[in-house]
């Protein structure tokens, strides 16, 4: 089978050879312009950090995250960043919100918040990822706007009438599947397991629970959606064809790393 690379943008087509050395100041190495995306402080309690991708915009996303953690002490930080910036890279307008003991009208200022901003382009579709927080801010009188919940909790919310993936260390008992609940399983866990500053994150297992949830939210809320090809084509063009650091390093997060269940998954094999 012969493979066939798409053609650079007609843009790109204009573009001089590539350089023989490493020039910064050449136009080869001006980066196109980020929008500008500062994490703002809606309460004591919440941030609000729009998309960190060049489209600007994307769908609105609220973390309720815990407000005391045991820190890693290791010296070696690993490359993931923590939600809220791991979230906006991934496309969404996030919200993040310290979990509290009333974390219902934290979460409705949070979706209005939302839904007033510019930066949030779906208005009627909102989804929750629970890292921390009581057990009723599953089902207590959300609001309408929340199309989806993720959880890390401990409490498994069999009654949630909104769909919902529960994500825990154990299988709970007496657990049946239901149309509106999934659970995943993550044996040899702890909680916070998914939280790269805690002492129990666990790379291989946050890396999984991530890749589920990005999709559950997809499935639910709508996007965001990219062009992974496109964004691929470029990146290997800038890299390979014009070698420009700059216009490379555009392409790609602040702090790259790789998924290599993505990795898997993109080849067609199977994970676990």
């Amino acid at each position: 089978m012969t493979l066939h690379r798409q053609k650079p943008p007609a843009q790109l087509l204009k573009m001089p050879d590539a350089p023989v050395f490493y020039d910064p100041a050449s136009p080869n190495e001006q980066a196109p312009p980020l929008p500008s995306a500062p994490l703002q402080q809606l309460s004591p309690q919440a941030v609000f950090q729009p998309p960190l991708s060049r489209r600007g915009t994307g769908p609105g996303l609220i973390l309720l995250l815990p407000e005391n953690i045991e820190r890693s002490r290791r010296e070696d930080k690993p490359l993931d960043p923590e939600p809220v910036q791991k979230w906006a890279e991934e496309g969404f307008a996030v919200v993040g919100i310290t979990a509290s003991s009333t974390p219902i009208q934290a979460i409705t200022d949070a979706v209005e918040a939302l839904k007033e901003h510019d930066k949030v382009d779906t208005k009627d579709k909102i989804g929750i990822i629970i890292y921390d927080a009581p057990q009723n801010a599953l089902t207590s009188h959300l609001p309408p706007e929340i199309a989806c919940i993720a959880t890390f909790t401990e409490h498994f919310p069999s009654q949630s009438h909104i769909p919902t993936y529960f994500h825990t260390s154990n299988t709970p008992e007496g657990h049946t599947k239901t149309n509106h609940v999934t659970v995943s399983t993550y044996p040899n866990t702890q909680k916070h397991f998914i939280l790269p500053g805690s002492a129990t994150y666990n790379p291989p297992a946050a890396n999984i629970a991530h890749t589920r949830n990005l999709v559950f939210l997809k499935k639910h809320i709508g996007g965001p959606v990219f062009d992974i090809e496109a964004i691929w084509e470029e990146h290997t063009y800038w890299e390979f064809e014009r070698r420009s650091v700059a216009q490379t390093m555009a392409t790609m997060v602040v702090r790259a790393f790789i998924c290599l269940f993505c990795l898997i998954l993109l080849c067609n094999q199977q994970g676990y």
